[in-house]
């Protein structure tokens, strides 16, 4: 099984820079001509790893900020005042992630819907902890554990943002933080390597 962290229909395109590398490296000679590549190939080969690279460090840069997003608002979260809510509804949802057309993976998300006041206005919550939502559990009882503290029409500590009260958690933790930037690393890495293979292309003689 694929890990959650990484599991993106995104990660589809984990086989773009690969396959590209591929046909990059036929394409660029080796032996007496290893120092020129073909005319015709060239800018074929600087702008689809200009174009392959500039995208992935984009989506790199996207989980990472998503992940560091996610841990400042649990470590925030620990300060913010708190107020007593109710809990309207929970329940776990079924999630598909379709990685491939013979690939996918399924994931169990908690959810819990809690109402709660402040200043005298009325507000409502889902965010039990940061992240929760985008990655989920593998197995259904993990998510179902996830809930058990939570019963519909029970008392519940709600943290809210002082400047924004309508943004709350129930828990001042997140959840796949870690992955978002592991996973923005990789992309970035790897679209690195395109823009290096383009700037090197781009230098060679043609023949």
């Amino acid at each position: 099984m694929t890990a959650p962290g990484i599991s993106f229909s995104q990660l589809r395109m984990k086989s773009l820079p690969l396959r590209f590398a591929i046909f990059a490296a036929a394409l660029i000679p080796h032996g007496a001509h290893a120092d020129t590549i073909d005319a015709k190939a060239q800018p074929y080969i600087v702008m689809g790893g200009a174009v392959v690279g500039l995208f992935l460090i984009g989506l790199g840069a996207m989980f990472i900020l998503r992940g560091l997003g996610s841990r400042r608002l649990a470590r925030e979260s620990v300060t913010w005042p708190t107020v007593s809510g109710k809990i309207l509804s929970t329940k776990v949802s079924e999630n598909i992630r379709q990685i491939s057309v013979s690939n996918r993976y399924v994931y169990y998300v908690p959810e819990a819907r809690y109402a709660y006041e402040v200043g005298g206005k009325r507000f409502e919550g889902n965010v039990i902890r940061a992240g929760m939502a985008q990655f989920g559990y593998g197995h259904e009882a993990a998510a179902l554990a996830q809930l058990a503290p939570y019963k519909t029409g029970g008392a519940v500590t709600v943290r809210y943002d002082p400047a924004d009260p309508s943004i709350a958690v129930l828990e001042a933790a997140e959840y796949g933080g870690a992955r978002n930037i592991f996973g923005g690393v990789l992309f970035a890495t790897v679209g690195i390597g395109g823009i290096v293979l383009a700037v090197w292309a781009g230098s060679l003689a043609t023949h």
